[in-house]
C-alpha cells in the first residue's frame, strides 16, 4: 500500500505518491478545478483506488502565528467529502512552508517562472509527503 499526499490549493490540488514502502514521495499530477464537484473528488478517489493508497496526507495552511486559515477550511472540506466517498485514513500536518520549500527546491535547479507555476503544487504535495513518511520513521 501506498500514501498520498495532498496540497489543497484554491484552484488546483497538487498529488504525491509514496513508494510501496512508504520511504519516498514522488510527484504525481496537478489537478485544477473550478469548483469544488463531485467530479474532483471522484478524481483524488480514483488515483487512491488506482494506486492502492491505504492512507492520504494532507498539508493544512495555518497561519504563521498557527490560527486557522481560509486555506485550513478548504482542506477540512475536502478531506470530509473524500471520506464521504472512500473509507481511508487521513492525516494532516503543518505545511506552513512546504509551497516556499518546493519554490526554493526549484529555483535551485534553475526551473524557470512560468514551468514553476505549473509543477510547483504537486512539488509542495512531495514536501508534504515526504515530512510525514519522514516523521513516521
Amino acid at each position: 500500500m501506498r500514501a498520498l499526499g495532498l496540497d489543497i490549493g484554491s484552484v488546483t490540488v497538487g498529488v504525491a505518491l509514496s513508494d510501496s514502502l512508504k520511504m519516498i514521495a514522488s510527484s504525481y499530477c496537478v489537478i485544477r478545478y473550478e469548483k469544488e464537484d463531485d467530479e474532483l473528488f471522484l478524481k483524488i478517489v480514483k488515483i487512491i483506488q488506482e494506486q492502492e493508497v491505504d492512507e492520504v496526507v494532507v498539508g493544512m495552511p495555518y497561519h504563521m502565528n498557527g490560527d486557522m486559515s481560509i486555506g485550513c477550511e478548504r482542506t477540512r472540506r475536502f478531506e470530509k467529502k473524500i471520506q464521504e466517498l472512500i473509507d481511508i485514513k487521513i492525516i494532516e500536518i503543518d505545511e506552513r512552508m512546504s509551497t516556499i520549500s518546493a519554490n526554493n527546491a526549484l529555483l535551485t535547479f534553475d526551473v524557470s517562472r512560468k514551468k514553476r507555476k505549473q509543477v510547483v503544487d504537486k512539488v509542495a504535495a512531495t514536501v508534504i509527503l515526504q515530512t510525514y513518511l519522514d516523521k513516521k520513521r
